[in-house]
């Protein structure tokens, strides 16, 4: 017996350590959550500030002489937009990834129809983008929500998807455009503005939904 009645050491156990491999604990999704929807508010908000100006824009692009302001701020806005939307898809993704893993970790018995990598690449992989956020959202909710249901997820994949294809109607609509054309592209960019909008406060509400539910399970709270 050892001096404080511990069991002696294996003489072998000095040659054979422990493994040094051990699963990471799930992680806080708060800061990755915040980034996730700081990003997505910034796209949001530049595409409403392009909506507004859109056909003020496309009625003078081809003024001659001094550029038209509203032009200027189209053309800004636009290019901002495009850099939130690359924010939004990393800081997105990084979230997704961490919660999925999360998920693995807290309900190791959890069925999961798509791996972990389309955390990342199933929001631009053509064609199956239509599809694969929402089901490792879903899976993930699912895997943890002591109470499961995909209503809100649902809701808000709509309206992204509505989002999406609004974004590539109005951009169809502005190539070749003339000023005759101006009004019906500024209608239709105010339109598919506000479906942004609801999109935004949708992504929010699940941000928020599947963080608070893993973080009830990691620091042992009472869901409510």
């Amino acid at each position: 017996m050892s001096q404080y009645g511990e069991p002696p050491q294996h003489p072998a156990a000095t040659y054979y350590p422990p493994p040094a491999y051990a699963a990471p604990p799930p992680k806080d999704l708060t800061t990755f959550g915040v980034l996730a929807f700081s990003t997505a508010t910034l796209a949001t908000i530049f595409t409403v500030v392009d909506a507004t100006v859109v056909g003020q824009a496309v009625e003078h692009a081809d003024d001659e002489g001094d550029l038209h302001w509203s032009v200027a701020v189209d053309a800004i806005g636009s290019g901002l937009t495009v850099l939130a939307l690359l924010a939004g898809w990393i800081t997105a993704s990084m979230w997704l990834l961490r919660a999925r893993k999360n998920a693995e970790l807290l309900s190791p018995g959890a069925l999961f129809v798509r791996s972990s990598g389309w955390a990342w690449g199933g929001w631009v992989c053509p064609i199956v983008s239509l599809w694969f956020p929402f089901q490792v959202v879903r899976d993930t909710h699912r895997a943890v929500a002591s109470y499961f249901s995909s209503a809100l997820i649902g809701w808000w994949w709509t309206a992204y998807l509505f989002m999406t294809i609004g974004s590539r109607i109005k951009s169809s609509m502005e190539r070749d455009a003339t000023a005759s054309d101006a009004g019906a592209i500024q209608g239709t960019a105010i339109f598919f503005a506000a479906a942004t909008v609801v999109a935004l406060v949708l992504w929010g509400l699940v941000l928020r939904r599947v963080t608070r539910e893993q973080h009830d399970r990691l620091y042992g709270r009472t869901a409510g």
